[in-house]
């Protein structure tokens, strides 16, 4: 989503299907009744892949990835969410206020997914920041959380 929204912004195209430049030419060649049939739009990719999707995928509306932070920060993040504020840092956040956030996230009180996410990976940034890493990796070691690879899986 962000590289479509950077390029569209500045009228480019990032993605590489779309950059070979016989595809341009035969897409621009088009008449429009093709590309679009209604209120439809990408008619012709929905064409050329009909017979290979499901038709209840095929004919649904356009729709954005949404990615699932109330499920990670209510399952596997929740142990580092925690441990990330179990105690105040000199970040320049009101730790009082983040607890009460952070609480009733947890709790499922109130919806904040994506201002938590957000606290967490600035605290885990100032972590890493002020102690070298060694602090990040430690609140992601003591919640279960491995920091050696990229992403954060559970220790098993």
């Amino acid at each position: 989503m962000k590289l479509d929204k950077m390029t569209m912004a500045n009228s480019l195209e990032g993605r590489a299907p779309y950059l070979d430049h016989r595809l341009v030419e035969f897409a621009f060649n088009l008449p429009a009744p093709a590309k679009i049939r209604g209120d439809t739009v990408k008619r012709i990719l929905r064409d050329a892949f009909a017979d290979r999707l499901p038709e209840g995928i095929a004919a649904r509306p356009k729709q954005g990835f949404v990615l699932p932070m109330g499920r990670w920060l209510r399952g596997e993040l929740g142990p580092l969410v925690r441990e990330a504020f179990a105690a105040p840092a000199d970040d320049g956040l009101d730790h009082e206020a983040v607890r009460g956030v952070i609480d009733r996230q947890l709790a499922g009180e109130m919806p904040r997914e994506r201002l938590v996410y957000a606290l967490l990976v600035y605290r885990l940034w100032v972590l890493a920041v002020r102690g070298g890493r060694t602090q990040a990796h430690r609140a992601l070691e003591r919640a279960g959380t491995r920091s050696d690879r990229p992403g954060l899986r559970p220790v098993r």
